[in-house]
Formats: C-alpha cells, structure tokens, sequence
C-alpha cells in the first residue's frame, strides 16, 4: 500500500536546469516549453529566465557543464533542482533515466569526495513510474541509476535524462516523453512513499526496478557494486540522513554484492547502532 498523503507540488518552488553544452537537456527544455505558456523573468548565466505559467516554476539556461556546477542551491532561489541532461554509455543503449547526485569515494565528475546530495524519493519513484507508462513501445529503456557525480547540491534535486549517444540525445520523441513526465510532476500531486537505500547490483539498478515501481519504497541513494569497497557505516550514514524522507530501509541486492558481502554485513552491523529501527531487507524479499 502506498502512503496516501501527497506532496503539494504548489508549495514549492521548481528550478529546471539545462546547459548548452548539453543537447539532451535542451532537446527536453524546448519540448518542455511547448506545453507551457511562459514569459521571461530576469537573466541567469546571460540567459533569459522563464517562468512557466500557473505553477511556481522557472526554467534556467547556463553555458557551463551541470556537473560541475558548483553552489547553484545558493545562487538561484528554489525549493526543488531539476536538472535536463544526458546519459552516456559506452553501450549506446537508448534509456530515460532518473538519479541524484553524489560521490561515494573521489569526486570524478563534480561534486565533492564522500558528500551525498539531498535525495528525494518520492520524486525519483514518481518519475520512474510515469517515464515507464510513456516509455512503453518506445525503444528506450527505462532506468533509475545509481548515485553518481555532481553538483553537490543542499537542496532535493534530480537528473533526468535522455541516453545515450547523439542520436538519442537529439531524439524529438525521447524529449517529448521526458517533457510529459515533467509536466505531469509540475502540475500534478507525488504520492510519498518510504525511503530506502540500495546496496549493491549494476549501475542501472535493474534489480531495484520492480521495488521503485511497485512497492511502498523508493530508491534514494544506491551504492553500486563497483563502489562497494568504498562504503562505511559513515557514508551509509550520511545516505540515509540525506534521503527525503529520513531512510527507513536499506535493501540489500543480496547476489549483486559480490566479493563484498562480508564487507557490506559489516558495514550495516555497525550503521545499526547508530539507526537501530532501519529494516535490513533484500531485493528478493519483494
């Protein structure tokens, strides 16, 4: 059963981010505005910002990576970060994606070493379930990844993407899809669910997929196999009080953590102490 309060989207205030470096994200900021009356209202980074009409949200252009965007939480006034971007994978498969931010080891790609971002599940979950309804019969793969890269943000945010090649990033039909999921979180209500953090498995989290899309949790952070060996009861920590709501669960992918399991076991003993009433569960529990 899901909970059955809702958050009031018209309570917050949406920041959606997209670069020009980037042409998935303005491949979905151009189909996004195409549903949308909306005028402009300032400048960001030289670029007009627009304001989407009948809801609190505004849209905002930049010429720099995403990843490495540093400080937006400080320097644009919103409750909530939506960023429009790409995904790109050695594979090419085509995907629609949904993940939070955060470095789980040394800071790659943006971000800031061993600091996670504030994850809302509710939001990831919700995204999740509507890109999987639109994306059906589509060609793209429908995936909520793992907890990687930056900007290292203070506030809940969420990427969202188009994968994974040129190709696809420039795809009419893979940003419209994303657009409509957009519009229908802009505009509509997102159940809440309950938190939980995920250990193990691939990238793409294809063994938390049915959890995300049909149980009361969602995913926030997830730590992924290849990362494993760089988790402790610090940073499982540091996850779970850095998950909208508060982690109440952490699912283990039993099989995915590898070498790891002893290691893991360890880890979540000790995580225990700190957070006795958080469930230790497995993905083959659901």
């Amino acid at each position: 059963m899901f909970l059955t309060s809702c958050h009031n989207i018209f309570f917050m205030r949406f920041a959606l981010i997209c670069s020009t470096l980037d042409s998935a994200g303005i491949n979905i900021r151009d189909s996004l505005l195409e549903k949308f009356q909306y005028s402009e209202s300032g400048s960001f980074d030289s670029h007009p910002v627009l304001s989407l009409k009948g809801i609190d949200a505004k849209v905002y252009t930049t010429d720099k990576e995403l990843v490495y965007y540093e400080g937006l939480s400080q320097n644009i006034d919103a409750d909530f970060f939506i960023f429009m971007s790409k995904h790109k994978s050695i594979s090419g498969i085509p995907s629609l994606s949904v993940h939070c931010t955060g470095n789980w080891a040394e800071a790659g790609l943006g971000g800031f070493p061993r600091r996670l971002s504030i994850a809302p599940a509710a939001h990831l979950k919700r995204a999740m379930q509507i890109l999987e309804k639109l994306g059906k019969d589509s060609g793209y793969d429908v995936v909520q990844e793992c907890t990687h890269h930056g900007p290292f943000m203070e506030k809940p945010s969420m990427f969202i993407e188009i994968g994974s090649d040129e190709e696809h990033w420039k795809d009419r039909k893979a940003g419209a899809i994303i657009a409509e999921a957009l519009f229908r979180i802009l505009t509509g209500s997102v159940p809440e669910c309950k938190s939980a953090i995920g250990l193990g498995g691939i990238h793409t989290l294809s063994s938390f997929k049915k959890i995300i899309l049909n149980s009361e949790y969602g995913i926030s952070h997830e730590c992924p196999k290849y990362m494993l060996k760089n988790l402790d009861a610090a940073m499982l920590l540091q996850a779970a009080e850095q998950s909208i709501p508060k982690a109440s669960a952490v699912i283990l992918d039993w099989k995915g953590l590898g070498q790891e399991k002893r290691h893991v076991s360890e880890v979540v003993r000790e995580f225990l102490v700190k957070l006795p009433d958080v469930k230790v569960l497995k993905t083959k529990d659901f």
